[in-house]
């Protein structure tokens, strides 16, 4: 049975293919033991643009219980995490003049609370909302109000309209399946006052610094300011402010209200979407050459490690993100290649990764291993990681980085 093709925010099968990564397992679906190897499912990672809202997306049939239920990522496991998550509330308070007593926060996707935790650390009135069992036992534990749910039309139901001041969304509405269902959910709990942050990878570093291992199936979405305001204004919101966040790679957060707000609408939001129109951003051409950057990277790095492994080099690789495995997938990389990846969250440790079948070890078995190369796929926090693996200097071990492009660090 062939799979629809209809634009998920504004339902148009007016779409068009802008790159193929073939067919791959998903990308957080780790495997517990070898014998899971055979049950391996895969599934086709291909990008498309709808060519009436312009909203870059990948199309496929996984529920989303199949992703969030044991979802091993945890945001606590990154200090540049931390430390964002940290200058926000800080911004938010300051600049937004937040007060205990003008109602509720409310966070969205809170994950193991490490967000939220800054408010409730301040006395705010905070909920979390997460579906994650794993993170949601977390934030428990750290005393956070935390709900195990999705969120959408039905968990709003729980939440009381008037005495919302805050929603924070960060890094969630790419993963949303059914996007118009989570947005009037948001427009559901807001009042006048309400200021919603809604933060999301731009679709403009995408292509522009090649940020290919971003895409996997469980991100469903690639936002550019005009796809995402179309998307929030058949939801009575609108966006009011935007600001450029260095944070995975390049992202955005938008500020947003409802549409009978008296808030004014910032010059910085509208000299940011004329200059998405001057680029012609939303133009399918925009995509022209994607495909061809994208498999002169896969040729690269095969190429490299080939080169090592011809050496009797030892390769070993750090951080078992979901961008990692659409990484190693792509290049169809094995665990013949890449012996171990290590991993600082626990959670994950002795899993194997989904297709390339590479076992995870604990951070700590670096000094046991001493590997002569170590290929560090979370580049997004590359220094962080390379300052956590200087001691390797000690045996003459080197980084690799093959995103944004090719870096060797001795």
């Amino acid at each position: 049975m062939a799979l629809k093709k209809n634009c998920a925010s504004c339902g148009s099968s007016n779409v068009h293919l802008i790159l193929n990564l073939g067919s791959t397992p998903l990308a957080n679906s780790f495997l517990v033991k070898k014998t899971d190897f055979s049950k391996e499912k895969k599934h086709p990672l291909r990008l498309y643009i709808c060519k009436n809202c312009k909203l870059v997306q990948v199309f496929h049939t996984v529920k989303p219980s199949e992703f969030f239920i044991n979802y091993d990522y945890l945001s606590g496991a990154s200090t540049t995490w931390k430390r964002h998550c940290k200058k926000y509330t800080d911004h938010m308070i300051k600049d937004f003049n937040l007060k205990k007593e003008n109602g509720s926060i409310i966070e969205i996707a809170s994950n193991d609370g490490v967000l939220i935790d800054n408010f409730v650390k301040k006395n705010f009135k905070c909920i979390g909302i997460e579906p994650s069992v794993i993170a949601h036992r977390i934030a428990l534990k750290k005393g956070i109000k935390s709900i195990n749910k999705f969120f959408n039309l039905e968990t709003v139901k729980k939440i009381k309209k008037q005495d919302t001041q805050l929603i924070i969304a960060n890094n969630v509405i790419a993963h949303v399946k059914n996007i118009n269902n989570f947005v009037k959910a948001i427009s559901k709990i807001t009042n006048d006052k309400t200021i919603i942050t809604i933060e999301f990878p731009y679709v403009y570093n995408l292509k522009i610094r090649n940020q290919f291992d971003t895409i996997y199936h469980e991100h469903h979405y690639y936002y550019s300011l005009h796809s995402i305001s179309k998307l929030f204004e058949r939801h009575n919101l609108k966006i009011f402010d935007t600001e450029k966040i260095k944070i995975h790679g390049g992202s955005y957060r938008v500020f947003v209200k409802r549409k009978s707000s008296k808030r004014s609408i910032t010059q910085r939001y509208k000299n940011l979407l004329s200059y998405e129109k001057n680029i012609k951003l939303n133009n399918i051409h925009f995509y022209k050459n994607f495909q061809n950057k994208v498999n002169n990277v896969k040729l690269k790095a095969n190429k490299l490690i080939k080169s090592l492994l011809n050496q009797n080099k030892i390769i070993h690789a750090y951080g078992a993100a979901a961008k990692g495995n659409t990484f190693l997938n792509f290049c169809n990389l094995k665990d013949n290649q890449i012996n171990f990846i290590y991993e600082f969250n626990e959670t994950k440790v002795g899993k194997y990764l989904p297709g390339s079948h590479i076992k995870i070890l604990s951070h700590k078995d670096i000094k046991k291993y001493k590997p002569n190369y170590i290929i560090v796929l979370p580049w997004n926090i590359f220094e962080e990681i390379k300052e956590q693996l200087k001691y390797t200097k000690k045996w003459g071990c080197k980084l690799i980085r093959f995103l944004p492009t090719t870096k060797i660090v001795i």
